[in-house]
């Protein structure tokens, strides 16, 4: 066999492994993914059943509203990015931040049936004493 064919072949052989390789790691992070959703669904079911007169419609639909508790905002939008804390004489203020996603990505993940907790459009939660008090986005 000739020196180049055997290097084309060799060539060949690494550019198929590369490519299994990465189809491999696709189908972990995908079957990952899944777990994750599972697991997600499966806790927000039971924060739905343990609170049945939490507003359920706006938790679902990924918005908050004035009044909401932290627990609340945690079901409608997911753990913040970033979180702030002061102390004064009207009590714990805290701000969550998340990270600001555009709102066509927002609608699109909602119509596609992606849980859109994740893609939200509000920047900062503002809460005093645990309570929300009102949000930037």
């Amino acid at each position: 066999m000739r020196t180049e064919t055997y290097i084309l072949w060799l060539g060949v052989a690494v550019a198929a492994a590369v490519a299994l390789a990465a189809l491999a790691g696709t189908w972990v992070l995908q079957a990952a993914d899944a777990r994750g959703e599972a697991a997600i669904a499966a806790r927000l079911a039971a924060v739905r059943e343990a609170n049945p007169s939490w507003p359920w419609t706006e938790i679902d639909a990924g918005e908050i509203i004035l009044g909401m508790t932290k627990g609340m905002v945690l079901a409608a939008l997911g753990s913040p990015d970033r979180e702030a804390e002061t102390v004064d004489a009207d009590g714990v203020h805290e701000e969550w931040t998340y990270t600001s996603d555009d709102a066509r990505r927002l609608r699109s993940a909602r119509s596609e049936g992606i849980d859109h907790r994740a893609m939200h459009a509000y920047e900062t939660v503002h809460f005093i004493n645990g309570i929300v008090t009102g949000w930037a986005r």
